[in-house]
């Protein structure tokens, strides 16, 4: 019985250590298997044949439940991989051999690099799983991973700290996530794709408000270059993204920000804004800006635009109000600071501009008025805002052009009438009746130093002229002989509280104003004489007219009552105290 046992235990114990060396001789044996290149080359087949695209299997490390591979997918040829990182599943590399689904995948610190030409297409080939590939998909983590855009002719595109997890349901890919990244900030993303890859959506909405600056608006992918070279935004600024793909294999793109204590720069028009509020939408090749209004000038500015990139040739409409602008601070193209001597400005101005070949057609219409200041008084000065294909431009003038150049501003017309009333006219061709057109343009001016207005007309005047002068004029300026007097038509009124001409003060100066035909008229005109000496204040009521061009004498019909001569003569140089009475 005992030699018995010890046979058994001798048999058992042989059976033990052949069964052991078998299983360690198995695993090792296994082990060398597992990593070997033959098993690495039918894993990357079997992802291949799942994913569509070409897998390649760098480095793999398993147990006999779970595999981690280091995976690549090549991109453009001699550039780095399209998609580069470390995927684990739940199936042993037998397993997956044997055709067997992971229930999960996750995949680590992947970078994904893109490289799109300028017209926004994918340089290479990107991954599309075959039709019908059988089986459902896995759910899929990913873990801090990386995108990077290779853009041809704009600056590259640059996001870390992707998490998402994508699941397939009713045969589509619902992708679930966020965003953290150290320059874009946060982002929650959400999205819906055809199990195929063929078609659908990834959107990204920013979580509170994100820094938008020049540099990071010009690496979004897909929006045209030419978008922010000429709408600038850097401030903050709520944000929505929509990246999809159509069936024809197009990408779409949305974009929605809404900022808030912006700066926004719109270079066509050049017009800086502070403090931006309103909404601005870029949808494909086309930006609308959308009840966006700031500070500049000191003052307001609304403006609405379409910005239409997909056109030939790009398309630039805006519509802009200005409220209280400082003329003195407004932008140097738009060359108003020199119309008044201080004043604001309101208006409103429809401006659209046609880019082709990098040539820029400006088209406009517009108006604005400037109250302020000029020659030492009060002036509102009516401006239209016209755009002939060549330029955009203020002038005093509704949009028909051929006026004559702009000596002085918005005053030019009214510095012409003066300095033709006082010296000779420049002789002009005489212009056929039928040929001349007309546009209208007015004038208010309010207590100006008749001295000051003088000298910055160039004039010379033969008597010494003080005091100030109110002057509101509608004037019909003829397009086609804008210098030639004889051809202009003006109605208005001019009054002023006191005149002095030489020694002689007048007051209560007041006459209705029309000129037509060449021919200055004065009606109601009439003006008060101080007291003489032991006299009562003298005063003339009547009417006057005086040819300007042809140039014709100078004929009153006045009334006069208690003119006193002394001071009649004090109005004339060399002839003060001649005469009395």
């Amino acid at each position: 019985m005992g030699v018995f046992m010890q046979k058994t235990r001798r048999i058992a114990g042989i059976v033990v250590a052949v069964a052991l060396g078998v299983i360690i001789l198995g695993y090792f044996g296994m082990r060398m298997y597992l990593r070997s290149d033959s098993v690495k080359e039918l894993a990357a087949a079997k992802l291949t044949e799942k994913l569509g695209g070409d897998v390649r299997v760098t480095e793999m490390t398993s147990d006999l439940t779970s595999t981690t591979l280091q995976v690549e997918i090549p991109g453009v040829e001699t550039e780095p991989p399209l998609l580069k990182g470390s995927l684990h599943v739940d199936v042993s590399p037998i397993g997956l051999a044997a055709g067997s689904n992971p229930k999960s995948v996750q995949f680590d610190k992947a970078t994904l690099r893109l490289h799109l030409d300028q017209n926004g297409n994918f340089l290479g080939k990107l991954p599309q799983p075959p039709a019908g590939a059988g089986g459902s998909l896995p759910e899929i983590l990913v873990k801090g991973a990386t995108i990077h855009i290779v853009q041809d002719g704009k600056p590259d595109f640059h996001l870390e700290g992707v998490d998402v997890k994508v699941a397939e349901s009713n045969s589509r890919l619902v992708v679930t996530g966020k965003v953290d990244d150290p320059a874009f900030g946060a982002w929650i993303v959400s999205g819906d794709w055809a199990s195929n890859g063929a078609t659908g959506s990834i959107a990204l909405d920013a979580v509170g408000v994100v820094r938008a600056t020049p540099a990071k608006l010009k690496s979004i992918p897909f929006v045209p270059i030419e978008t922010w070279e000429n709408v600038e935004l850097d401030g903050n600024t709520t944000a929505k993204v929509r990246v999809g793909r159509n069936p024809d294999t197009d990408w779409t793109w949305h974009v929605e920000c809404e900022p808030s204590a912006t700066r926004l720069k719109i270079f066509p028009i050049d017009l800086e804004l502070s403090e931006t509020a309103g909404k601005v939408v870029i949808d494909g090749s086309k930006v609308v800006l959308t009840n966006v209004s700031g500070k500049a000038a000191n003052g307001l500015v609304h403006a609405d635009a379409t910005l239409d990139f997909g056109q030939k040739p790009t398309r630039l409409e805006f519509k802009v109000r200005a409220t209280d602008l400082d003329v003195k601070k407004t932008p140097a193209s738009w060359k108003l600071a020199n119309r008044v001597d201080e004043g604001r400005m309101n208006g409103l101005g429809d401006i659209t501009l046609l880019i082709a070949d990098g040539q820029v057609r400006p088209q406009g219409k517009g108006r604005a008025v400037i109250k302020g200041k000029a020659f030492g008084g009060q002036a509102e000065v009516s401006l239209f805002l016209t755009g002939d294909g060549k330029r955009l431009q203020f002038s005093d003038t509704p949009p028909i052009t051929k006026l004559a150049p702009d000596r002085h501003g918005d005053l030019a017309w009214f510095e012409l009438l003066l300095s033709t009333l006082l010296q000779a006219p420049a002789t002009e061709p005489p212009a056929k009746p039928n040929e001349t057109q007309y546009v209208r343009a007015n004038l208010k001016l309010r207590e100006v130093d008749i001295a000051e207005l003088v000298a910055k007309a160039n004039l010379t005047v033969p008597v010494k002229l003080a005091g100030k002068v109110t002057l509101e004029v509608s004037a019909e300026i003829p397009t086609d002989n804008a210098g030639s007097i004889k051809f202009y038509r003006a109605k208005g009124k001019l009054s002023t509280p006191s005149l002095q001409i030489e020694d002689l003060t007048l007051t209560q100066v007041a006459a209705d104003i029309e000129l037509r035909d060449g021919v200055l008229k004065l009606t109601q005109f009439s003006a008060m004489f101080p007291k003489g000496t032991g006299a009562k204040a003298g005063r003339f009521l009547g009417t006057a007219s005086f040819g300007i061009d042809p140039r014709s004498d100078l004929i009153a019909d006045l009334t006069l009552d208690e003119i006193p001569l002394g001071q009649v003569f004090a109005a004339i140089p060399g002839l003060k105290d001649k005469a009395d009475g």
